[in-house]
């Protein structure tokens, strides 16, 4: 029943647009394929990971939450060595590079922020956080509990590197680890604020080479001068684009059919998720799209405090 009710979304999703294509007799499939298809994709990878992996070994939590958050690390070290050697980075983007990543530009962004394998940018920082998040609801009944602190403080520094909105999974799950302190006594907390300290003293004096001295500023400057910094650029940058919304009722209703302008900028220049799916199709495919995230969730059988950190 549930594999009926997750592709009848999916399905409901792909008719939504096309009504909006034939409606506009325009339109382009970058939504099905950067979307849509990405999505069935990952759930056809995740069920085969658990249906044949995990049933020969182990389904107990522990072992889930200890391959998943090695899985994020593993992913998150090989793109740093990346970053410290150049032969290493066009070696793993010559065999793993991204369509996210627009065209002819991975030189230029690499020069700023650490580019991960797989998912880059806001993706990466989505992994990051929810991972950050598992650790940290986990940890007072888990097992491997050196083993994860480690892993939280290493996903926490790469990730930062990659994405600043890292600090979000990062304030979020040191909240829990707050809350558990009272509840549990858990000592996790102290160990963490105090690694916390130290690595704030130390990260700003670390220099491993040129491209990550830049990479440095780009990922922690913003804690220590967020006026002048780019996290302050990309935040303006972003207010400004809400600013941007359809202006005729059938956009809103079905949609523009476009995701993309041309093969690079997302459509009318706007780079905030829901918008750029109701230009594509709709409140209507908005709607769609919110029951897909929302219905997964809800089956993905998860402790209530990640249940809700997920839906914010």
């Amino acid at each position: 029943t549930d594999f009926f009710n997750l592709f009848c979304i999916f399905l409901l999703i792909i008719l939504s647009f096309i009504v909006s294509i034939l409606t506009n007799q325009d339109g382009d499939f970058y939504y099905i394929k950067e979307v849509v298809q990405f999505n069935i994709f990952s759930f056809f990878c995740s069920y085969f990971i658990i249906k044949f992996y995990f049933k020969k070994i182990s389904t107990d939590v522990d072992s889930l939450v200890l391959v998943f958050s090695v899985a994020v690390f593993f992913q998150l070290f090989v793109s740093f060595l990346g970053l410290l050697n150049s032969t290493i980075f066009d070696l793993l983007f010559k065999f793993f590079d991204s369509t996210i990543l627009f065209e002819n530009s991975l030189d230029s962004y690499s020069e700023f922020r650490m580019v991960v394998v797989g998912t880059p940018f806001f993706g990466s920082a989505i992994i990051n956080c929810f991972t950050l998040v598992l650790i940290s609801a986990y940890y007072p009944i888990i097992k491997y509990k050196k083993i994860l602190m480690f892993l939280w403080i290493a996903i926490a520094i790469l990730g930062m590197l990659s994405a600043r909105t890292t600090i979000i999974g990062i304030a979020i799950s040191m909240s829990i680890y707050i809350l558990q302190f009272f509840k549990f006594q858990s000592k996790a907390f102290i160990y963490l604020f105090i690694s916390a300290i130290v690595l704030f003293l130390l990260l700003p004096n670390i220099a491993l080479n040129k491209q990550f001295s830049s990479i440095q500023n780009f990922a922690f400057d913003f804690l220590l001068n967020y006026k002048d910094s780019k996290a302050s650029d990309s935040t303006g940058e972003l207010l400004e684009m809400y600013k941007i919304i359809p202006n005729n009722l059938k956009t809103w209703m079905i949609g523009d059919g476009f995701f993309k302008d041309g093969n690079d900028f997302y459509y009318k220049g706007v780079d905030i998720g829901y918008l750029r799916v109701i230009f594509a199709s709709g409140v209507l495919g908005l709607v769609l799209f919110i029951s897909l995230n929302f219905f997964v969730i809800t089956k993905s059988k998860i402790p209530y405090s990640i249940f809700i950190f997920s839906i914010f």
